[in-house]
C-alpha cells in the first residue's frame, strides 16, 4: 500500500472514531466502573496514536539516509539504494538522446535510471523540479546498495560508459540538484517504463562568449567581433569617407541590442541622430543641452597621495609641465587637501588657481615656474572649462542605463578636450575600482571619436605609463574603449599597442601603412588595406584576421530641429541631472 493510501485510511479511521464517540459512551455506561475509567482514556488516546502514525508515514522511509558528497544512500519502497543526480547537456547546437538507449546502457551496468526533460515531464509534480536551463535535462541513476565503495564505483563507471557510448550529449554529476533524500526516494519510486518518451531533443543555448557584434558579411559569411573580446579595446582606423563612423555606429547599435550601453565622446555631431533613435541621452556644454560637468577635486579630502599624484600627472601630461611646475602643482593640491573639510563645499579647479597664486616661492626661478604654470592653466579654466569643471553631476550609474552622447564640439581648445577626457575616464575607472566587480564582458562601451586629437602624443614616458595603467584597469572591470582615428601614425604607440582588435578601413597614407605593417604580417592582406572599397574593413585580432563589408545601421533621418525640441521640452533629458 502506498503512503498516500495509508494516510487516507488513517484519516477515515479517525473520523469514524469521532462519529462513534457518543454511541460508545452509551456502551460504556453498561460496563463496570473500571471499564468506565479506562475506555474513555483509550478513546482519547487512539486519535493521538493515529496522529503519530500519520506523522511517521508522512516522513516516509527516506528518514534513514546518508549523504556522501554527490551520492545519496536512502531507503525507498524498492529497498536501500545509492543514487546520484546527473546533468545532461548538449554538445552541439542541436542534439538528441534516445531515452531507451540511456536505460539500456545503465541497465547493462546493473543501474536503473529515470529522466526528466527540463520541466516539461508531467508524470508527477516531483518531476517539475527545474534545473534553470531549457537546454539541459537531468536524470537520477540508482543502484541497489551493496556497500558505499561498491555502489559508488558502479555509478561512476556508468557515467563513464554513458559518455563513451552516447554521442552529442555530456553526462556529469548534477551538483546543484537538491540533496533531499525524500525527493530522491519519491522519484525512484515512480515507474516511467510506460513513458512515451522516445527521443529527447536538446538545444544548446548561446552563451555570452558565443555572442557576436555583427558587423556585416563577406562572400556570404557573417562577420563580427565576439562580445567577450570587446574589453580588449578596439581601434578603428581609416581615411575620410572609408566607413569608420558607419562601423562605429554598427558596434554601438549591436551592443545596445545586447543591453550594453555606450558613452560617445564626439566633436562633430555625427552621433546625435543614432543616440536619439536608440532612446539615449545627449549632453553638451551650451545652454541648449543638458550639461555633464565634472569636478576633478571632488572629495579631495579623502584622496591619498597616490590619487593626488594621478591628478597632477594627468594635468602635467596634457599641458606639458616642467619638473618645477609639476612640483608646484602637487604642493598646491596638498594644501587644498589639508585645508578642506567634510562639511565644506568641495574645492574646484578655480580654487586650485587661487591656491597657486598664493603659494610662497623661495626663488626667482620658482616665481617664473609659477607664472608659466598659471599661463597654461588659466585659459583652460576661464573659457568653456568654467562650465564643465565647476560642478559635478557625472553619474556612471545613469550612463549604464542608456546610450549617451557627450558632444564636445563647442569646446574650442583641443587641450581642454584632452584634459576633460582624462578626467571622465578617471572617474569611470574610480567607479568600477570602488565597486570591485571585475568582468570579462563589457558593461559599458566608451567611444572616443578623433582619438588622435583627444589623446595627446606624450613627450615623456610618464604620460604613456598613465595611459597603459588606465587602459589596463578599464579592461579589467569591463569597460570597452573604441578609439576612432583617421591617422594611426598620429596616435601614441602605447594606445595602438593597448587595443586588442584593429578594424582597418581603406588606408593610403605611406606613414599609416608603415604603422599597419607592424600589425598585419600577411603581405597580401596588407596590400588589400590600401584597396578596400568604402564600407569594407579588415578585422585583425590575436585569433583571426578577416575582411568584412559593414552593414550600415538603418538610421531614421530625424530633423535637427525635432531633436532640439525634444531635448528642450522633454523632462527625460534633464530630470536625472543634479547640478
Amino acid at each position: 500500500m502506498k503512503d498516500e493510501d495509508r494516510l487516507i485510511w488513517a484519516g477515515l479511521a479517525l473520523l469514524i472514531l469521532i462519529m462513534l464517540y457518543k454511541r460508545a459512551a452509551t456502551i460504556i455506561n453498561a460496563l463496570n466502573s473500571t471499564a468506565i475509567i479506562i475506555i474513555p482514556y483509550f478513546l482519547f488516546l487512539a486519535p493521538v496514536l493515529l496522529l503519530l502514525l500519520v506523522i511517521r508515514l508522512r516522513k516516509g522511509s527516506g528518514r534513514e539516509c546518508d549523504i556522501y558528497g554527490d551520492f545519496i544512500v536512502v531507503k525507498t519502497r524498492k529497498g536501500t539504494i545509492m543514487s546520484v543526480p546527473l546533468l545532461i547537456e548538449p554538445l552541439e547546437r542541436e542534439s538528441s538522446l534516445e531515452f531507451e538507449k540511456l536505460r539500456e546502457i545503465s541497465s547493462s551496468m546493473g543501474v536503473s535510471s529515470i529522466v526528466a526533460i527540463s520541466s516539461r515531464v508531467s508524470h508527477s509534480p516531483l518531476l517539475n523540479f527545474h534545473n534553470g536551463s531549457k537546454s539541459s535535462s537531468w536524470a537520477i541513476l540508482w543502484v541497489p546498495y551493496k556497500g558505499r565503495d561498491s555502489s559508488e564505483t558502479i555509478l561512476k563507471a556508468t557515467i563513464s560508459a554513458l559518455n563513451s557510448s552516447v554521442e552529442g550529449v555530456r553526462f556529469s554529476i548534477y551538483k546543484e540538484f537538491p540533496k533531499d533524500p525524500v525527493l530522491i526516494s519519491k522519484i525512484v519510486d515512480l515507474d516511467l517504463k510506460s513513458s512515451n518518451l522516445g527521443r529527447i531533443q536538446l538545444y544548446k543555448e548561446k552563451t555570452t562568449s558565443e555572442l557576436k557584434i555583427d558587423l556585416g558579411e563577406f562572400k556570404g559569411k557573417l562577420m563580427g567581433i565576439p562580445v567577450v573580446d570587446m574589453t580588449k579595446h578596439i581601434l578603428i582606423v581609416g581615411q575620410t569617407g572609408s566607413g569608420k563612423t558607419t562601423t562605429t555606429k554598427r558596434i554601438v547599435w549591436e551592443a545596445w541590442n545586447f543591453g550594453i550601453p555606450s558613452l560617445i565622446f564626439d566633436i562633430h555631431w555625427e552621433y546625435k541622430n543614432i543616440v536619439f533613435q536608440m532612446g539615449g541621452r545627449i549632453y553638451g556644454v551650451n545652454e541648449e543641452l543638458p550639461r555633464i560637468c565634472i569636478n576633478p577635486l571632488l572629495g579631495i579630502r579623502r584622496m591619498d597621495e597616490k590619487e593626488l599624484y594621478l591628478i597632477a600627472e594627468m594635468i602635467s601630461s596634457v599641458i606639458d609641465l616642467s619638473p618645477s611646475q609639476f612640483y608646484l602643482l602637487i604642493k598646491a593640491l596638498k594644501r587644498i587637501k589639508d585645508q578642506s573639510s567634510e562639511d565644506a563645499v568641495s574645492p574646484t579647479m578655480l580654487d586650485l588657481i587661487e591656491e597657486l597664486r598664493g603659494l610662497d616661492v623661495s626663488s626667482q626661478a620658482e616665481e617664473e615656474s609659477r607664472s608659466s604654470l598659471l599661463r597654461k592653466l588659466e585659459p583652460l579654466l576661464y573659457s568653456e572649462g568654467s562650465v564643465v569643471l565647476e560642478c559635478d553631476n557625472f553619474n556612471i550609474s545613469l550612463l549604464e542605463r542608456t546610450p549617451a552622447l557627450m558632444e564636445m564640439g563647442d569646446i574650442k581648445s583641443d587641450t581642454l578636450r584632452q584634459l576633460l577626457l582624462f578626467f571622465f575616464l578617471r572617474r569611470i575607472r574610480e567607479h568600477y575600482v570602488r565597486e570591485g566587480k571585475k568582468s570579462p564582458y563589457p558593461r559599458i562601451i566608451v567611444v572616443i571619436e578623433e582619438a588622435e586629437k583627444l589623446i595627446p602624443g606624450f613627450k615623456d614616458p610618464t604620460g604613456m605609463e598613465l595611459v597603459d595603467r588606465m587602459f589596463s584597469e578599464l579592461r579589467k572591470f569591463g569597460v570597452s574603449l573604441v578609439l576612432v582615428s583617421q591617422n594611426i601614425s598620429e596616435l601614441p604607440t602605447g594606445v595602438v599597442r593597448n587595443t586588442g582588435i584593429k578594424i582597418l578601413h581603406r588606408i593610403e597614407s605611406p606613414s599609416d601603412l608603415r604603422e599597419v605593417k607592424s600589425i598585419i604580417r600577411n603581405k597580401n592582406l596588407l596590400e588589400r588595406v590600401a584597396s578596400l572599397n568604402d564600407g569594407e574593413c579588415l578585422i585583425s585580432s590575436q585569433d583571426f584576421v578577416e575582411i568584412a563589408r559593414v552593414s550600415p545601421v538603418n538610421e531614421i533621418n530625424v530633423p535637427h530641429e525635432a531633436i532640439a525640441r525634444a531635448i528642450k521640452y522633454f523632462p527625460y533629458y534633464w530630470s536625472d541631472l543634479v547640478q
